[in-house]
C-alpha cells in the first residue's frame, strides 16, 4: 500500500498502534527510558555516483548523491526524490508525535524507532545534512553508529547490527517478502531524483524497507520481544539471558572482577585464534590435503575448562619461573609478563606460537630500552608475523601460553616482569546451562524443515557463537564522540581518570578474563592437534581447524574429549539419537589439491570443483554460471601466487567525501546538490609478500629452514 508523504495520517498510525511505556532504571534521555510508539517503521535510500576527471582524465574524483528514498510504517510505503521532502516528512511525524505525547499525557515526546539495514551508510548523507549532537548518536566504532536520533523524536537504528544478517539472509530466514537481486537492478545505471523509474526498480526499492519491517516485527513476536526489550545488537541476546541466569551470582562476580592494573596486564595477554601457515608447504600445489574441524570450539572450553573464578592477587617481587611453575602446578590461574633472552624456535615447529604484534622483540640483547622499538626484529626473525627467533622477547601470557611457548622455543634465559595468580574452577553452572540449551536447541534442531523449528536453529546458532564475542568484549572500548562532522576517539586508556577506569571496569558484564582464557584454551585445544600432525605433515591451521598431508589419527584425541564433554555436559543427541560432542574433531574432506600462500589465503580443488579463501576476495557467486567469480578469475591453481590481482572478486572501495557541498550541474537546465557522501568504487586486491617472509621461503626452499641472519 502506497501513500504520500503530505497527505498520510500518521497521527492516526501512532494512535492505531499504541504506546510502550518506558522501561524501569532507564535514562529518559534513551529510548529505553521514554515512551515509544508502538509501531514498526524502516528507511532506506537509493544512490547514484558520478566521476569526475580532476587530472588530464587520469584519476577520478567520485561522488554520490540520493535519487530516491522510501519510508515504510507498517504496511504502508511512502516515498519521495529529495532531502527537502524527507525533512517534510520528518517534520510532519514530529507534529504527529507531539499530538500524540498531548493524547496519552506523556511528559516527553514520544520516540518513533526507524530500522534501516546498516546504518553507517546513510549516515553518511543524513550527518552532512542535518545537525547531529554527540547525544544524538551512539557509535559502536567510527563512521558505524549503532542508533542517531533525529528531531529528538525519530530514532534510526541499525539493524544489521541488531541481526548480524544481511538483508538479503534476515529474509530468507525470516520467511517474508525476501529482497530483490541487485544483479538485475543494475546499480552502475545512472538515475537522477527525477529519473522515471520502471516497475522493477520501483519493487526494488520498496521491497527492501518493506521486508524488513515485516522481518523486524516477526523477529520481535517469535522471541517475545517488543520495540522496548529488544536489544541493539545481536549479542545483546545472550548478554540479557547470561545476566538474568547470574544474577543470583552477582556480589560474587563482582568480586572477581580485574582492578585497572590487572586488566591492562590481562589485555596485553590476550589473543585470538591461531592463524598460520607451514613455512615448509607454503607456496606449493600439495595432493591429499586433509581437513579437519573442531565442533563448537569456543563454547567447548567454556562448559569443560576451568577459569580463573576469584580475584587476581599479585605475587611479590621475588619472582623466577620456578616459582610460576609451582602455582602452575597447584592448578591456579598465573598470568605474566615476561622477557625471553637468546630466544629460538627448536627444530620442526610447523606453527610458530608466539606473534610479533602481541610482543615486544628486539634483535639484540643490549639495546637501552628507550631504543628498542626502532629496532624490533630486523633481521629475518620472522615468519609471517610469528616469531622464530629474537634477542630479546617481552610479551605477556597465560600459564596456558607460556607452557606451549617453553615446549616451542630455547632460550638462554627467562626473567618474570610480574605475575598474578588466580583460584581456578568451573564457570557458574548457571551460565553454562545458558550455552548447554543453546547447544542443545542447535543440536536436536539441525537440518529440520518446519520453519518454526529452522528459526530457534538459526537463533541457537547465532547464540551460541554469540556468547564467545560477549565474553571477549573489551570493557574499557573507546568512546566515540561526534561535534559538527568531527570525530574524536576517547580511548580511557589514555584519558580516563583512575575512578573512572574503575568504575568502567566494575560496570562490565561479566569479568575480562573470561574472554581471555576461552581464547588461551583454544589455542591450546589446536595446538594438540598441530603436534601430533607434526612438522612434514602439518600444512596449514586457522583458530578450530587443521589441514593436513594424508591423514592422522585424531580417535585418541576425539576419545579423550568425549569424556570431558560427556562429564561436563558439553554434549547433545539429535533426533535419530546420534550424539554430539564439543571439542572434537570432525573430518570435513580431503582435497584433491591444495595451495596456500599464508594466513587467511589459501585455495583448493574439492570433487573436482575449486574454491577460493582469501581475507579480502569476495565469494559472492557469478549469477549466469554458479561459479564463485574469484574462482574464474584464479582460472588454474597455478596462478595463487605472489602477484596475483583480484578484480571483479575484491569487492568495493569506500570513498567518504566529508566536505562535498558543490551543484552539479547535469544539463543546461537541471542538476543535483552533492553534499557529503559514500562513493562506493570498484576495488582491486593484490596478494604480496613482505621482503622478510619472501626471504624466508627462499632459505626453507634452498636450505630445508629458516637461515638466522643474525650470524
Amino acid at each position: 500500500m502506497f501513500a504520500s508523504w503530505e497527505s498520510y495520517d500518521f497521527y492516526t498510525a501512532f494512535q492505531a498502534g499504541g504506546y510502550l511505556k518506558p522501561l524501569p532504571k532507564r535514562k529518559p534521555d534513551r529510548a529505553g527510558g521514554r515512551y515509544l510508539v508502538n509501531v514498526v517503521s524502516a528507511f532506506d535510500i537509493e544512490t547514484s555516483r558520478i566521476d569526475l576527471p580532476i587530472e588530464n582524465g587520469y584519476k577520478q574524483n567520485s561522488h554520490s548523491f540520493m535519487y530516491v528514498w522510501q519510508f515504510q510504517i507498517e504496511d504502508v510505503t511512502i516515498m519521495g526524490r529529495t532531502w527537502e521532502d524527507f525533512f517534510s516528512m520528518c517534520t510532519r511525524i514530529r507534529d504527529a508525535l507531539k499530538k500524540y505525547q498531548d493524547y496519552i499525557k506523556a511528559p516527553t515526546i514520544p520516540v518513533l524507532i526507524c530500522w534501516v539495514h546498516n546504518l553507517s551508510y546513510e549516515w553518511q548523507f543524513l550527518q552532512g545534512i542535518y545537525t547531529f549532537n554527540n547525544e544524538d548518536v551512539f557509535f559502536r566504532d567510527q563512521r558505524k553508529p549503532i542508533w542517531c536520533r533525529m528531531y529528538d523524536c525519530i530514532e534510526m537504528r541499525c539493524s544489521y547490527m541488531q541481526t548480524n544478517m544481511s538483508l538479503a539472509h534476515l529474509t530468507k530466514q525470516m520467511g517474508v517478502e525476501e529482497k530483490l537481486s541487485g544483479d538485475i537492478f543494475d546499480y552502475s545505471k545512472m538515475r537522477y531524483p527525477w529519473t522515471e523509474l520502471t516497475d522493477y526498480e520501483k519493487e526494488y526499492c520498496v521491497r527492501d524497507v518493506r521486508s524488513l519491517v515485516q522481518a523486524m516485527k516477526l523477529r520481535m513476536m517469535k522471541d517475545g520481544d517488543t520495540l522496548q526489550t529488544l536489544p541493539l545488537t545481536s549479542t545483546g541476546y545472550v548478554r540479557r539471558d547470561c545476566k538474568e541466569a547470574i544474577k543470583p551470582l552477582y556480589y560474587d562476580i563482582r568480586d572477581m572482577k580485574p582492578d585497572y592494573k590487572q586488566y591492562r596486564l590481562l589485555r596485553d595477554a590476550f589473543r585470538g585464534g591461531n592463524t598460520h601457515a607451514n613455512r615448509k608447504h607454503v607456496g606449493k600445489i600439495l595432493d591429499n590435503v586433509a581437513s579437519y574441524d573442531m565442533t563448537s570450539c569456543y563454547p567447548a572450553q567454556q562448559l569443560t575448562k576451568k577459569f580463573p573464578m576469584k580475584r587476581f592477587k599479585w605475587l611479590d617481587n621475588n619472582l623466577d619461573l620456578e616459582r610460576v611453575m609451582k602455582f602452575i602446578g597447584l592448578g591456579y590461574a598465573v598470568v605474566g609478563r615476561y622477557r625471553f633472552e637468546g630466544l629460538e624456535i627448536k627444530k620442526n615447529v610447523p606453527i610458530p606460537y608466539l606473534s610479533l604484534a602481541r610482543t615486544h622483540s628486539y634483535d639484540f640483547i643490549n639495546i637501552p630500552r628507550h631504543k628498542r622499538d626502532r629496532r624490533e626484529l630486523k633481521n629475518g626473525g620472522i615468519d609471517n608475523g610469528r616469531i622464530l627467533y629474537a634477542g630479546v622477547c617481552e610479551c605477556a601470557l597465560t600459564e596456558i601460553d607460556l607452557e606451549i611457548v617453553i615446549k616451542q622455543y630455547n632460550f638462554d634465559k627467562i626473567y618474570v616482569l610480574s605475575a598474578m595468580v588466580a583460584q581456578k574452577d568451573y564457570l557458574p553452572e548457571e551460565y553454562r546451562k545458558v550455552i548447554q540449551k543453546y547447544y542443545e536447541l542447535k543440536t536436536t534442531l539441525k537440518g529440520t524443515i518446519d520453519p518454526e523449528e529452522a528459526y530457534s536453529y538459526a537463533k541457537s546458532k547465532e547464540k551460541l557463537n554469540a556468547v564467545f564475542g560477549m565474553s571477549v568484549q573489551d570493557p574499557l572500548h573507546a568512546k566515540i564522540l561526534y561535534d559538527d562532522g568531527d570525530y574524536t576517539v576517547q580511548d580511557l586508556n589514555k584519558v580516563g581518570t583512575p575512578e573512572e577506569l574503575e568504575k568502567a571496569l566494575s560496570g562490565a558484564a561479566f569479568p575480562y578474563q573470561w574472554g581471555v582464557y576461552v581464547t588461551a584454551y583454544a589455542r591450546q585445544a589446536l595446538q594438540e592437534a598441530i603436534d601430533l600432525i607434526g612438522y612434514d605433515k602439518m600444512v596449514y591451521c586457522d583458530t578450530d581447524s587443521v589441514k593436513m598431508i594424508g591423514t592422522v589419527d585424531m580417535q585418541g584425541i576425539n576419545k579423550k574429549r568425549e569424556q570431558i564433554a560427556k562429564r561436563q555436559g558439553a554434549s547433545a543427541v539429535d533426533r535419530k539419537g546420534v550424539a554430539h560432542y564439543m571439542g572434537v574433531f570432525e573430518y570435513e574432506g580431503t582435497y584433491d589439491q591444495f595451495i596456500t600462500q599464508g594466513a587467511k589465503r589459501y585455495a583448493y580443488v574439492l570433487n573436482g570443483k575449486m574454491g577460493v579463501t582469501v581475507s579480502g576476495v569476495s565469494k559472492k557467486i557469478n549469477p549466469e554460471t554458479g561459479i564463485p567469480i574469484a574462482v574464474e578469475e584464479l582460472r588454474d591453481l597455478k596462478n595463487f601466487k605472489d602477484g596475483m590481482i583480484w578484480h571483479e572478486s575484491a569487492g568495493s572501495l569506500s570513498v567518504y567525501n566529508d566536505d562535498d557541498n558543490f551543484y552539479y550541474h547535469v544539463d543546461d537546465e537541471r542538476g543535483v546538490m552533492i553534499t557529503p557522501n559514500i562513493a562506493i568504487l570498484p576495488n582491486t586486491y593484490q596478494m604480496g609478500f613482505s621482503k622478510d617472509y619472501t626471504a624466508l621461503l627462499q632459505d626453507v626452499e634452498l636450505y630445508g629452514e629458516y637461515v638466522d641472519r643474525r650470524k
